[in-house]
């Protein structure tokens, strides 16, 4: 994961943790398993995980996906999938189960 990446999905990943995101992002970790899951502040091993994927876009973006870790797992299923743009705007497209 390039270094210059990791302050904007950091920054998203808090908002995705805190609640703070649109509603719709959080509808897999409200289904995840029995009770839902609970998102917990994403570790610095979010970086260098074997399931952490960036592939830079003939456009000039990233694609980023990376796992979650919840209160009960390290890391869970569940994943987020970002889009960076060429000018580095950043946004989360959809959490997900793999």
């Amino acid at each position: 994961m390039p270094d210059e990446l990791r302050p904007a999905i950091a920054k998203e990943l808090t908002e995705l943790v805190e609640g703070r995101l649109p509603e719709q992002l959080l509808l897999w970790v409200r289904e995840y398993s029995e009770g839902g899951a609970t998102l917990v502040p994403q570790p610095e091993e979010i970086w260098s995980h074997p399931r952490t994927d960036v592939r830079k876009l003939d456009t000039g973006g990233y694609l980023v996906v990376v796992p979650l870790w919840t209160a009960d797992e390290s890391p869970s299923d569940l994943s987020a999938e970002m889009m960076i743009s060429p000018e580095g705007t950043m946004a989360i497209n959809t959490v997900r189960i793999l």
